[in-house]
């Protein structure tokens, strides 16, 4: 029997939301089976973006919470621009 597949359960800030700290970090909780969970090599910068209609927002960090495994953090290199939409992938 093949095993459940990840999915995202949350994100931080969340989908739409407006008057985020420019310098916040960008969070995904993945709901990963009972037991299990993510590995943290397939956590990274080439994975986890972030981006605006104009292009990709450099990271500073790209991780995953050490005592969980199931909470990926992407930290922008430079603080994000008020007013702007960005997109996490």
């Amino acid at each position: 029997m093949a095993a459940a597949p990840v999915t995202v359960l949350s994100t931080n800030p969340a989908p739409g939301a407006a008057a985020v700290c420019t310098t916040a970090s960008i969070n995904a909780t993945f709901n990963v089976p009972s037991g299990l969970r993510m590995d943290p090599t397939s956590i990274n910068a080439g994975v986890f973006q972030v981006s605006t209609g104009v292009g990709p927002v450099a990271a500073a960090t790209v991780s995953l919470d050490p005592a969980t495994g199931r909470i990926a953090t992407f930290a922008p290199l430079l603080p994000l621009v008020a007013g702007t939409v960005y997109t996490a992938t």
